[in-house]
């Protein structure tokens, strides 16, 4: 059985990364 999960779990990251890339970005502006 192959688990499905690799399809969200590659959104999750995706989603992930671009949040903390936000955040990143904010805190840098805001300086």
């Amino acid at each position: 059985m192959k688990p499905i999960i690799s399809r969200t779990q590659i959104a999750n990251e995706k989603w992930i990364f671009n949040n903390i890339w936000r955040v990143f970005f904010n805190t840098i502006f805001q300086h």
